[in-house]
């Protein structure tokens, strides 16, 4: 049991920081939305949808976003 607890601890501390990344980008994101008068709950939600509300959106990103991917795999 306490080598589980350690993999798991192991596991949250190398994820933190790409989460605690990307959630720093969306609230610096809907920052700039509220600046700019915009509804930031609305344009997320219009970026959410654009990329995942069908089968062929989810394709199209999954087409778009595979080549860098691989770049990012190859760089050491």
């Amino acid at each position: 049991m306490q080598k589980i607890i350690k993999l798991s601890k192991s596991a949250l501390v190398s994820i933190a920081p790409a989460v605690i990344t990307i959630a720093l980008a969306i609230m610096t994101g809907g920052l700039l939305l509220l600046v700019t008068g915009q509804d930031p709950i609305e344009a997320f939600k219009t970026l959410f949808w654009g990329a995942f509300g069908s089968k062929n959106r989810i394709a199209e990103t999954l087409v778009k976003a595979t080549p860098l991917m691989i770049m990012a795999l190859a760089h050491p």
